[in-house]
């Protein structure tokens, strides 16, 4: 796993369980992230958001 900077709020910060948790059960969510030189973009999307497959997390749409 990649080495992440210490989370300024981190008595916030949320573990791995709980993470997965809310995945788990959300119901809509925005998937963020960096496209071509860093351009920052974001994706919205609904329904059961995500499935388990060994070490990933599978986002569905539609």
């Amino acid at each position: 796993m990649t080495d992440f900077r210490k989370m300024r709020r981190f008595k916030q910060q949320a573990n791995d369980e709980e993470c997965l948790r809310l995945l788990g059960t959300a119901k809509r969510g925005v998937l963020a992230v960096l496209g071509d030189n860093e351009y920052p973009y974001t994706v919205p999307f609904k329904a059961p958001i995500l499935s388990f497959r060994k070490s990933a997390i599978v986002l569905k749409s539609g």
